[in-house]
């Protein structure tokens, strides 16, 4: 895939005035500048307790308006077609995590041709292996290198499925790019295997009990996918409500203040992390659900 390829599928969209389209084309880099479509803005789906991953991606749907991509994680192997990944019918990102020595070694060879020779072919497939690797390596788990060549190894494998859909994608934390001190090289598997590049980020305003500016979260992550000039996204991005914000109201702000910051800079999604971990990053409130239904359902 071509780095200057549109890879969006067109829907329904914002029509973006003449003269903010004429602006765009002079501030963003050639690769990015000479066609514009709709961002597709979506949510991580978090199964509840008594649910089916269908039963919440209904709840999800109706909550936000129809989320526009799906974010699914599998843990080690992926589950085979439709699995959760294909349940939406829609364009996915989708994640597992096969350890690198096993994927060098050649163990999951003809599981993973078989998976991407049955992935869908109507629809954008964002596949990632070992999404967030940074702290993996950082524990010793496995090196870099092992990581980089693990990537290409698959990213070969899914070439073979003859598959233009398929999109080999790099997903690595904001903060690996910000103030880590790491370097994002480090976990790049090469122009000509990597397809895309997204990132995870999270509101870090959050020790001053205040939602960081969408330029202070992402500008060096964006920089860096402007760089590299390779279709790019957001695969989970989210914050804690204050705790002065007693109605999420300022949290419903900031997410249409996010999506308002993405519009003018073109990546192929953002998604939000709807998800309770250790941290809880749902939007429970009512005014932040609106406020991520309304960018769903408006741009």
């Amino acid at each position: 895939m071509r780095a200057t390829q549109s890879i969006r599928p067109v829907r329904r969209g914002l029509v973006v005035a003449a003269a903010l389209t004429s602006l765009l084309a002079t501030a963003l880099p050639p690769a990015l500048a000479g066609g514009r479509a709709p961002i597709l803005f979506g949510a991580a789906v978090q199964v509840r307790s008594g649910e089916s991953y269908a039963q919440a991606l209904t709840r999800s749907d109706a909550t936000f308006g129809g989320l526009e991509i799906s974010r699914v994680f599998y843990g080690r192997a992926p589950e085979a077609w439709p699995g959760n990944a294909g349940l939406s019918g829609r364009p996915v990102v989708v994640s597992f995590g096969y350890p690198p020595a096993d994927v060098l070694a050649g163990r999951y060879d003809a599981a993973l041709r078989g998976w991407f020779a049955a992935a869908p072919t109507d629809r954008e497939v964002y596949w990632s292996y070992i999404h967030e690797p940074e702290d993996n390596i950082a524990r010793g788990q496995y090196t870099a290198t092992a990581y980089r060549a693990a990537f290409r190894r698959v990213a070969l494998l899914a070439r073979q499925a003859g598959n233009p859909r398929l999109h080999a994608t790099m997903i690595i934390m904001c903060w690996t790019v910000t103030r880590s001190g790491r370097d994002w090289h480090d976990y790049y598997a090469g122009d000509d295997v990597v397809d895309a590049i997204a990132f995870d980020c999270y509101n870090w305003g959050w020790r001053q009990q205040r939602y960081a500016t969408p330029d202070e979260m992402f500008h060096k992550a964006v920089a860096m996918a402007h760089g590299l000039g390779k279709p790019w996204g957001i695969t989970e991005f989210g914050s804690i409500k204050m705790s002065w914000d007693t109605d999420g109201s300022a949290r419903a702000s900031w997410l249409r203040n996010v999506a308002q910051y993405f519009v003018a800079l073109d990546p192929q999604f953002v998604m939000y992390f709807d998800v309770q971990l250790k941290t809880d990053y749902r939007l429970l409130d009512a005014p932040s659900q609106e406020a991520w239904r309304e960018v769903v359902t408006t741009y």
